[in-house]
């Protein structure tokens, strides 16, 4: 046998060992899609035509919708009426125009709660820089939008406060003076007595 019949199946070999490299890595590259596909933010994955194909558990927590009730369906079902078409229109544009959007929006549940999400949607392309889908990644921001208001309620009160106390002590024979806070959690209250 001579180096020449054996070149080929050297080239042959490596590459095999070339393609069985490129099946290891895109078997990591999807478990690790798989493992992130089940974050704890809602995710809903469509195609270009905004048919629903892949929704995870924490989108059926958020939503209350099986994957069986949406799939094939557009995520029109989750529309809330808060929304008019130009906040659409700009979503659309700005998603149309960087690859993505992100923002704020009102959806409805399966149980018609409609609640607020943080939400962003990102287009996924194939090599040739085509859209092939697009990927909604929600979460439920109904926690920070009670402590926001929970605050401002806190801020509104403290004001309250502020402008009831006087700005100064009575200076004046036989008055003792006295103060004391008591705190909570969230709020304190203010106790003056001015006794004679």
């Amino acid at each position: 046998m001579n180096d020449e019949s054996q070149l080929p199946v050297a080239e042959q070999s490596k590459d095999l060992i070339e393609a069985s490299r490129q099946l290891t890595a895109a078997q990591e590259d999807l478990r690790v899609a798989a493992v992130a596909f089940q974050t704890a933010d809602s995710i809903m994955i469509t195609d270009t035509d905004g048919n629903i194909l892949r929704v995870n558990e924490s989108f059926t927590r958020l939503t209350g919708y099986t994957p069986e009730e949406v799939i094939g369906k557009t995520p029109r079902i989750l529309k809330s009426g808060r929304h008019d078409r130009e906040f659409f229109s700009r979503m659309w544009a700005d998603i149309q125009e960087k690859g993505y959007w992100e923002g704020e929006i009102w959806n409805k549940r399966k149980d018609g709660q409609v609640v607020p999400l943080r939400l962003a949607i990102t287009c996924a392309k194939n090599a040739s820089g085509d859209t092939t889908h697009y990927v909604a990644d929600g979460q439920d921001i109904r926690g920070l939008r009670q402590a926001v208001a929970d605050r401002t309620e806190i801020d509104a009160a403290r004001k309250v406060q502020e402008s009831l106390l006087p700005s100064g002590f009575l200076c004046a024979p036989d008055i003792d003076i006295a103060g004391a806070v008591q705190s909570s959690e969230n709020v304190s209250g203010d106790c003056f007595d001015l006794i004679h």
